[in-house]
């Protein structure tokens, strides 16, 4: 009895790579891992994920859903199935991350979004293979640029104001000199 079922699960992992359809959908995405998002507190950003299918023989369906994040992300597309065909490339899925504006420096999430995929063999066969890949990447609210007081004394140090009464100094300075050198002589 368990040689037969033994056999019969063998039997079938055999038929169904031989029935097994080529088709790869791949999904990128401009962040990951090591290249998070960097944002400021209450900043608004539009990214995307894109979808192509390449190197295999079938077309594609894929289901997108937001598997992490929720709280500052949101898929913007109605309908969040794209159908990805044999050999395209660049099929946008957007979604927009919203930082809150009490974020602190340093404040960081993990977003991620899953994509079921559903492939549709172009042959005879109703055989549908599917798979599902998960990207995700990490939002991470940067330091402040320097204070308003700080850029308000390097803009004291170059403006013209300043320059013009450095040179009145040089100039009564380099008059004083002259003198000095004159009454000496």
């Amino acid at each position: 009895m368990k040689n037969n079922i033994v056999l019969s699960l063998i039997f079938l992992m055999i038929v169904a790579l031989a029935l097994e359809v080529s088709a790869t959908v791949g999904v990128t995405s401009f962040y990951y891992e090591n290249n998070p998002l960097i944002v400021n507190p209450g900043e608004v950003k539009d990214i995307m994920f894109t979808l192509q299918n390449h190197g295999g023989d079938a077309d594609a369906v894929v289901r997108v859903e937001l598997a992490a994040g929720s709280e500052i992300a949101e898929l913007t597309d109605e309908n969040l199935e794209y159908n990805v065909p044999l050999d395209s490339d660049g099929i946008p899925v957007p979604m927009r991350i919203t930082i809150p504006k009490n974020a602190n420096p340093g404040d960081q999430w993990g977003v991620g979004a899953s994509f079921s995929i559903k492939y549709k063999p172009k042959g005879a066969g109703s055989v549908q293979l599917s798979s599902t890949y998960f990207k995700d990447f990490k939002v991470i609210v940067k330091e402040p640029s320097p204070t308003t007081q700080a850029t308000r004394k390097t803009d004291l140090l170059n403006s013209p104001l300043t320059s013009f009464i450095f040179l009145i100094v040089i100039l009564v300075v380099l008059i004083l000199l002259i003198k000095l050198i004159s009454r000496k002589k």
